[in-house]
């Protein structure tokens, strides 16, 4: 029964909050007084009381509660939500994130930024892809065929510090978004065809391209063909317009 009586004064307490400046000061008097009223006779198990004050509180409170009061259902689960919501929001950016950091280099994985290659035809793929996005808040990048044709990489050699020879490396450029800030475009060839990938300045595509079209190579091959779009790496791997690519 005390449950009762303190959820009519918990929404006193609110309809007051929300809709007291409406209310003539009398009727606010009166509800705030009727809600002491049954905080009091609960504390001294006076009991007798109790159901008047209840009564005569629920009649002010439908007759000056507005939307508040009596309860609907919608207007307490859309609250609720709000609630949760607000407070998923400000814990995952000020309090905890989940990140998924497979190796010990932590950059540039620091920011979750790992690539998973999904067979789009996969059902169990599909699941992952759903429940990452809920818990990683992963992304997924789709790059679909515009013609028929092999697949390319283009390439360019690099030499980096310490290494005693030049090594192939995928190209890339960086773009500006508007609203997205600073981007990696890198660009991926089919029969000649230019398809551009666009990924977060902070990951490198290149692991992925190396792990889906390279053969399990751990670097790009020397001798790659030279073309009219350059340095070239023929993968082998064929596709018809409208498939995707890469996902």
């Amino acid at each position: 029964m005390n449950t009762n009586h303190l959820n009519i004064v918990r929404h006193a307490r609110k309809v007051l909050l929300y809709r007291g400046h409406l209310m003539p000061s009398a009727v606010k008097m009166e509800i705030n007084d009727l809600a002491k009223k049954i905080e009091t006779s609960i504390q001294h198990s006076e009991h007798l009381e109790l159901n008047s004050y209840k009564v005569k509180l629920g009649e002010l409170l439908k007759k000056y509660g507005g939307d508040i009061y009596p309860v609907k259902s919608l207007n307490d689960n859309i609250e609720a939500f709000f609630v949760a919501a607000l407070l998923a929001i400000s814990i995952r950016t000020f309090f905890v994130q989940s990140f998924k950091i497979p190796t010990n280099s932590m950059y540039p994985t620091y920011r979750g930024m790992t690539h998973e290659i999904i067979d789009s035809s996969s059902k169990t793929s599909k699941l992952n892809k759903f429940f990452s996005k809920i818990f990683y808040f992963s992304k997924t990048f789709k790059i679909t065929a515009k013609n028929d044709g092999e697949i390319a990489i283009p390439l360019v050699r690099a030499t980096f510090e310490g290494a005693q020879r030049e090594v192939e490396i995928v190209p890339y450029k960086i773009v500006s978004r508007p609203l997205l800030g600073k981007s990696r475009q890198y660009m991926i060839f089919v029969k000649n065809e230019p398809h551009s990938v666009i990924v977060p300045e902070n990951f490198s595509l290149e692991k992925l391209l190396l792990e889906k079209f390279g053969n399990n190579l751990q670097q790009w091959p020397a001798a790659p063909e030279i073309t009219k779009n350059g340095r070239i790496f023929k993968t082998g791997q064929f596709v018809n317009r409208g498939q995707p690519i890469i996902e």
